[in-house]
């Protein structure tokens, strides 16, 4: 899965009835049944994935993934191939994040899954580069453009 998962509702819905702690708790998460562009895929993927805090497992599907906010000009790429976490580790629990987004490349990928910016570079929608640019409170993500001090 390239290290891409969100927390599926049903994982979601599991911990928080099941478990003391729940890595879910004020988390957003994906509901495929409120996607228009949800494709189930045909035959179920099963994707575990292992980091230095925790683990996550699941399975794959298919959707339209969104860089960027509604009112930018936001980065969009149907036909995005994720994981959708039904076990997600303790350790995301009280941590500010929704999820993990992988940029690595095809070869580092769970499953042989294509990358969702890898997958725009192949349909075309942006060139095969991009930076990251941070600071102390916060930062963005810049499409064909590197930002930085001289």
């Amino acid at each position: 899965v390239c290290k891409v998962f969100c927390p599926d509702q049903d994982c979601c819905k599991k911990r928080s009835s099941s478990n003391k702690k729940n890595p879910c708790k004020g988390k957003k998460y994906f509901d495929s049944k409120n996607s228009a562009t949800y494709v189930k895929l045909e035959n179920r993927t099963e994707f575990s994935i292992a980091y230095g805090t925790g683990d996550a497992a699941g399975f794959l599907g298919n959707d339209t993934v969104r860089f960027g906010a509604e009112t930018e000009n936001p980065l969009i790429v149907p036909g995005t191939v994720f994981g959708q976490a039904e076990r997600i580790a303790d350790f995301f629990e009280g941590h500010p994040i929704d999820g993990i987004l992988g940029l690595a490349f095809r070869r580092l990928a769970v499953e042989n899954v294509n990358p969702p910016f890898l997958r725009a570079v192949d349909l075309g929608l942006v060139d095969p580069i991009f930076t990251v640019y941070l600071k102390r409170l916060g930062g963005r993500i810049i499409k064909n453009f590197f930002y930085a001090e001289l």
